[in-house]
């Protein structure tokens, strides 16, 4: 019983014992509903409101405002945050082992990358609106190349695994990134539903783009 287990101090310790013993999911599941730990993101948004809200932000004295944007900037620019990658990894362990508490995690992650790209959203308009750097060159990824495939394989590793699959079993990169059907032509979601952590787009065919907008993904054409 996990209870018993004294080697269990990290995230990582939990998905290691997990994996060994997935009998104890409901108890490491109920334990974490049950405590802070899923809501502890809350405590930020309570103290620090400025950080999410362009008008709190510009209420901030200047220099430590732009301390605090640039820095946060800054750092989103080294790579994808943590929140991004420890996402897509509870994203995949969820789909193999079907875990609850592997859910919650993802749940969980997926909430703070959110959050986390509303953080560096506000501070990057306070640099460009007050002229400390050059407006953001929209940048994406075409489907099925590397670089998309690498990207999608952090945000959502099913998906890319689905769709690596798909284009393989096809012979060929331009078919629907869903269903190897074609023809296909790219799109990408529009931008308030564009997701924090990855490009957004999808090759597509007309069915599948149908679906995927029926399911409230307005896909716009490239």
């Amino acid at each position: 019983m996990a209870a018993s287990n004294k080697g269990i101090q990290t995230i990582e310790d939990v998905v290691s014992h997990l994996i060994k013993h997935p009998a104890d999911d409901a108890y490491i599941a109920d334990l974490l509903t049950s405590s802070d730990y899923l809501t502890l993101w809350q405590i930020n948004i309570e103290r620090n409101p400025w950080q999410y809200d362009d008008v709190l932000l510009a209420e901030v004295p200047r220099k430590e405002c732009e301390e605090y944007c640039r820095g946060i900037v800054e750092d989103d620019a080294n790579g994808p945050h943590r929140y991004v990658v420890n996402r897509g990894a509870f994203k995949g362990l969820h789909h193999r082992f079907s875990l609850a508490t592997f859910k919650l995690f993802f749940e969980l992650y997926d909430l703070l990358s959110s959050e986390h790209r509303q953080r560096v959203t506000v501070a990057r308009r306070w640099l460009e609106a007050n002229g400390l750097i050059a407006p953001a060159i929209e940048r994406f990824h075409v489907p099925h190349t590397s670089e998309w495939f690498a990207t999608l394989h952090q945000w959502d590793p099913v998906q890319a695994a689905q769709t690596k699959f798909v284009v393989d079993d096809a012979g060929r990169e331009d078919v629907c990134s869903i269903c190897g059907d074609d023809p296909a032509d790219d799109y990408r979601l529009a931008k308030p539903f564009r997701p924090a952590g990855t490009t957004g787009t999808l090759r597509l065919c007309d069915d599948c783009l149908e679906i995927r907008r029926a399911m409230g993904e307005p896909y716009e054409k490239l």
